[in-house]
């Protein structure tokens, strides 16, 4: 054990490893991550319900969505804003690696005839069938990858987009990275938690990487019978090395808010909303 742990504080490289699809799809996790979406109060998996009408409500205006529009959600999780934008009688596609929440997005459509198409799938694999006149990713998921991942992942939202489609996410600010303090924690569930309905030690730490403006937060599970561990690396960006990565994967006519509901851009806030072009 004291090797195990002594291993866990150690800094390790910067993606040293990517768990984000185990996470997802773990039969325990993604249950408790379902209930953080659905959970109309809270902006753990996803973002308050005020605050997702405001944000889906400013964007039908500004992208004009109605009828014959074409639009794809990557990382749609349950449907929250595929939902919304349905209500348009715009076309729309959600494509997500958690089967659980497919599964019940999937439900939610038909129990409300709402016509969404869904595709559970890995979106760093998926390979687009139809062209979009508008994608969105919303919750920093962006954040979570590498770059060589972040570069295939460019590379299909350019596929998937027609000419002149317009891309719509959401970033970690440099202020997040600022704002975030390395430490360690540790907590013990014996009736079981978030992490496994078994009773289980949690060790968690958090580490930055002023280079690459990166923080990692790694999570170490300890049951009765083994341990698992857990790594979420979060980067954060400025407007000018997202437009350099952007530009250099075909997008162009960048503009910037504070967040998804289209506030003012500014320095002093934790996102950054960017809207750009494919080229």
């Amino acid at each position: 054990m004291y090797k195990y742990l002594s291993s866990f504080n150690k800094k390790e490289p910067v993606y040293t490893d990517y768990t984000t699809i185990e996470m997802w799809n773990d039969p325990h996790i993604s249950k408790q991550m379902l209930k953080f979406h659905l959970n109309p109060d809270v902006a753990l998996a996803s973002r308050t319900k005020e605050f997702i009408d405001d944000s889906v409500n400013w964007m039908i205006n500004k992208f004009d969505i109605k009828p014959g529009i074409k639009i794809c959600d990557f990382g749609c999780g349950p449907g929250l804003y595929t939902q919304r934008f349905a209500k348009t009688g715009a076309d729309i596609t959600g494509i997500d690696v958690s089967e659980n929440s497919i599964n019940y997005a999937q439900k939610i459509s038909g129990d409300n005839n709402l016509n969404i198409k869904y595709i559970n799938q890995n979106y760093l694999v998926f390979t687009p069938k139809e062209k979009y006149d508008l994608i969105i990713m919303v919750f920093c998921d962006f954040c979570v990858l590498n770059l060589p991942q972040r570069k295939q992942l460019l590379k299909t939202f350019s596929n998937s987009l027609k000419p002149g489609g317009k891309l719509l996410l959401d970033i970690f600010s440099e202020k997040f990275y600022a704002d975030t303090s390395e430490e360690l924690n540790y907590e013990y569930n014996p009736d079981g938690g978030f992490w496994s309905e078994n009773s289980y030690h949690l060790f968690s730490k958090t580490f930055k990487y002023e280079e690459e403006k990166t923080v990692l937060m790694k999570f170490s599970v300890i049951e009765e019978n083994g341990s698992r561990l857990f790594y979420n690396y979060l980067k954060s960006f400025n407007k000018k090395n997202l437009t350099e990565e952007f530009t250099k994967n075909g997008f162009c006519n960048f503009e910037f808010f504070a967040n998804v509901k289209g506030d003012s851009f500014s320095e002093d806030q934790d996102t950054i909303c960017m809207v750009c072009e494919k080229i």
